[in-house]
């Protein structure tokens, strides 16, 4: 696969922070939406209407996901200095997009029950708040990413192959060893 190029610096870096823009702006919509959505389904204008309500409420908790997976497609497409199709984003984007919107659940779960941060921290429990929602959030980027990879590359060899280290056997997966690499025929 070859690699074009990267365009001029400056063209570059403002491409860069549009996007960066755009990926917070979309972020932001995508958290705020649920506490938007439960102020307006309290309102009396979708009191009246039950059948309204459960419109509303399907609205509010599909669309932060549909945001979360259209965000991460596009990091996946469109953040790479190499041209994806969109066949093998949407998989790794449909799965970290589901990660990140259980991750919310988790973590706003995990905040309210669990955690005493002020207690441990005091002034900079909301630092280490957000420096961990970050980490989590990162690592499920990361990991979508590399399911898309892992898609992409099993699509085009024509069998599921992990890293090139893994091979499906009857009953799981097994290691392929560098003396198996060599007595398989090489597609």
């Amino acid at each position: 696969m070859g690699i074009p190029d990267p365009p001029h610096f400056f063209k570059q870096q403002l491409s860069q922070l549009g996007i960066g823009l755009g990926v917070g702006a979309v972020f932001v919509l995508s958290a705020e939406l649920g506490t938007i959505g439960r102020i307006v389904g309290g309102t009396d204008l979708l009191a009246e209407s039950p059948a309204l309500q459960l419109l509303w409420r399907l609205f509010v908790n599909t669309t932060p996901l549909m945001l979360g997976i259209g965000l991460l497609a596009y990091i996946y497409k469109y953040v790479t200095d190499v041209k994806v199709p969109w066949r093998t984003v949407l998989p790794g984007a449909v799965l970290a997009g589901a990660m990140f919107e259980a991750a919310k659940v988790g973590f706003v779960l995990y905040l309210d029950n669990f955690a005493n941060f002020d207690q441990v921290y005091g002034g900079v429990s909301t630092v280490v708040v957000l420096l961990l929602w970050f980490y989590v959030v990162s690592v499920i980027l990361v990991f979508g990413a590399e399911v898309a990879s892992e898609y992409g590359r099993s699509r085009e060899s024509g069998r599921l192959v992990f890293g090139g280290q893994w091979r499906p056997v009857r009953g799981g997966l097994a290691l392929v060893t560098h003396l198996q690499r060599q007595a398989t025929p090489q597609e």
